[in-house]
């Protein structure tokens, strides 16, 4: 159902920073009524906890926070502010959420009540890093403003923090908090970093989402959602979940019912109906005879028993004696398209066609309809339909097989089959035919599904690399070498004051205080001898990259200010910097490799692995490195979907004296030009302390 909010606005904010301010506001509607309408009880996006029941969104309230109101298992009251800078003057935006939040908390405040400051990653890093950080530890320890070790900029955001707090606090009550009152307001207060935007992470999340349950495309009906959203918005309205439904729930399958694979990749099934009630076999000779013979017979007998047997390339007939076959089948249709593929098989002998035996009718009869019914419902209920019963790898073979899987000594079955995987005894029951599988016809075995579910989150170190036309360096160490519950980490002081955290896999990696102390001594010392040769490690100002400042200026030009590294300590863990530094996001992954088809191990190409971010722009890299003079042998394509997939094959590669290239492409004489070269760290840490040069 969708309400009219009363509230009015006195005025709005022209020109396209107030457009864009109202399109983020929307879209981070739009992530909740996603959620709704899929029934989706994980909203960890939103910063809530798991099991939360939505029961309404609202816009554009009559509350004092009136940005997005959530109602359902507590009240949920959204500030959306797109890009936002921190600053403690009374009339900045920061200071008006604070104000808002000061006063809601002292006029509407509910039991379990949640504040969430929802802003762009684009905001600045004291807010989404370093408040995010000090509300997330306030809520674990109400003492940690005092007895947690905060930096400099930590520091200046604390008290700008509380400083805008006391202010509208006085304004609003008439007298200035404690410092427990401060904390109270501060711990109720969630800061929700969102890559909501085209392509962004949480947009991509919020599309995999709606993909589980979505009858239409996807991105299509994600836009739908946005629209909605604005809509309401605009309008000043709120819907529930009757209303979420009434709007968009003809585009959702109903709860419950999965979308198939066949959906999902629009595929059509070319023999239409399964037909189930016959046999259709080439024998290799029949009864001795020097040719080959068609056969078309009833399958099942009035008892439903079958009337033949099969087994590994034989048929066995009713009277107990075998015959050899070339192929087995449920229609003469798919029998023609063997014998036209296979047109060396028939040169040089003679074609009989044995008496037909069977009615007119046979897909009519009891057995045959029945039968028909449960090859349907596994067929349905397969939940890795795109795995060739042969072989079981990932199927992408326009015009590949679909079969029945029906011989002596082995489980009923049915399903998709490669090409060069049918075996005579197999039932052949037709082929598949895909407009996306047809389109990309160098992915050979392919995984989409599982392409699909890897880039939920998308990548984390990858999408630091604009390298187009730029070689780039990503330097790779294999998992963490700390315990994953140590209790110590380090800290990296930035020359601005603020801070960095050591992570590996893009998380805070942990240590031991002895090991914290000695990885502090090490880095800090590779900081002084970078400074000395005028090359220093540096953090963009966002956090999210670390390196040295040449290597980071190659990748990005002058699109990010840079912070030089001055050192570096060891510190007490919390979870407030697990959340505020580590990704959610993988750090390599997801990728693709090509493995050889006949090994199945990663294929060398000019004795490196090369591994693709984008594997649907494949034909442009083959066609690249065959100009280059780079061979490249049989293959399939394999996702890494893993980062510790990514790390044992890297790890191998470097053990055997293998490059590894991420995206590579080559001049005609062989000489790489853009991409990333993955580089072990341990050979960067050797080049840093002169033992070797490295370039």
């Amino acid at each position: 159902m969708v309400k009219q909010n009363k509230k009015q606005k006195n005025g709005s904010a022209g020109g396209s920073a107030a457009a864009g301010g109202m399109n983020f506001q929307g879209r981070v509607a739009a992530l909740a009524i996603a959620h709704a309408l899929i029934e989706y009880e994980d909203y960890s996006a939103l910063a809530l906890d798991a099991g939360y029941q939505l029961e309404s969104v609202h816009l554009e309230t009559c509350n004092e926070i009136d940005d997005v109101v959530l109602e359902g298992s507590y009240r949920v009251f959204i500030q959306a502010k797109r890009n936002l800078p921190l600053s403690d003057l009374p009339t900045s935006q920061l200071s008006k959420v604070l104000q808002q939040f000061v006063r809601h908390y002292h006029n509407e405040w509910k039991q379990d009540d949640r504040y969430v400051l929802a802003t762009s990653t684009e905001s600045s890093s004291r807010i989404i890093i370093d408040l995010r950080k000090i509300t997330t530890s306030l809520r674990l320890n109400a003492s940690a403003l005092s007895s947690n070790p905060y930096t400099l900029a930590e520091q200046d955001v604390i008290e700008k923090t509380k400083k805008m707090i006391e202010f509208h606090w006085l304004e609003t009550k008439g007298y200035k908090p404690s410092e427990i009152e401060v904390i109270n307001l501060l711990k109720i207060i969630w800061i929700l970093p969102l890559d909501i935007g085209s392509n962004g992470s949480d947009e991509r999340l919020a599309i995999s989402l709606l993909r589980s349950r979505s009858i239409i495309d996807a991105p299509l009906l994600w836009t739908a959602t946005v629209n909605l959203a604005s809509n309401l918005m605009e309008n000043r309205q709120s819907v529930d979940l009757n209303g979420i439904v009434h709007a968009l729930g003809s585009y959702i399958k109903p709860k419950g019912e999965k979308k198939s694979a066949l959906e999902e990749f629009k595929l059509t099934i070319k023999h239409g109906p399964i037909s189930t009630g016959k046999e259709v076999v080439l024998f290799d000779g029949f009864r001795n005879m020097d040719a080959l013979c068609i056969g078309e017979y009833e399958r099942f007998s009035k008892d439903g028993r079958r009337i033949f047997q099969f087994s590994a390339n034989c048929c066995t007939l009713p009277d107990g004696t075998t015959q050899p076959i070339l192929y087995r089948g449920a229609t003469v249709t798919g029998l023609r398209r063997f014998i036209s593929s296979n047109q060396s098989l028939f040169r040089e002998r003679k074609i009989l066609f044995l008496p037909r035996s069977c009615g007119d009718k046979p897909d009519k009869g009891v057995y045959a309809v029945a039968h028909e019914q449960l090859l349907s419902k596994i067929i349905f209920n397969k939940t890795n339909l795109f795995s060739c019963l042969s072989c079981g790898y990932p199927l992408s073979e326009d015009r590949a097989l679909s079969v029945e899987v029906d011989e002596e000594g082995m489980s009923l079955d049915v399903g998709f089959i490669h090409k060069r995987c049918q075996r005579p005894s197999l039932r052949v029951l037709g082929e598949i035919q895909s407009e996306l599988f047809a389109e990309f016809p160098d992915l050979t075995d392919f995984d989409y599904e599982g392409w699909i579910l890897a880039n939920r989150f998308g990548q984390s170190a990858l999408s630091q690399f604009p390298y187009n036309g730029v070689v780039a360096t990503a330097v790779w160490q294999f998992a963490p070498s700390a315990s994953l519950r140590g209790s110590w980490c380090v800290r990296v002081n930035l020359e601005d004051g603020s801070a960095g955290y050591v992570t590996q896999r893009g998380k805070v990696e942990r240590f031991g205080m002895q090991e914290a102390h000695e990885k502090a001594k090490e880095l800090s010392d590779s900081y002084i001898k970078q400074r000395e040769k005028k090359d220093p490690w540096v953090y963009t100002s966002d956090h999210s990259v670390c390196g040295t400042m040449l290597d980071v200026r190659r990748r990005f030009g002058a699109t990010h200010k840079l912070l030089k590294c001055e050192s570096a300590e060891a510190t007490s863990f919390d979870s407030g910097i697990e959340v505020a530094y580590s990704s959610r996001c993988h750090h390599y992954a997801p990728l693709v490799v090509l493995l050889s088809k006949d090994t199945g191990k990663p294929l060398l190409i000019d004795g490196a692995i090369y591994f693709l971010n984008d594997p649907f722009v494949l034909s442009r890299f083959l066609e690249n490195w065959k100009d280059a003079g780079k061979n490249v042998d049989d293959y399939v394509v394999n996702v890494v979907s893993e980062d510790t997939t990514f790390d044992n094959l890297v790890l191998a590669a470097t053990q055997n004296n293998h490059h590894v290239f991420i995206d590579p492409l080559f001049e005609e004489n062989g000489e790489i030009v853009s991409g990333v070269k993955v580089i072990p760290f341990k050979e960067v840490i050797e080049a840093i302390s002169g033992s070797e040069q490295y370039e």
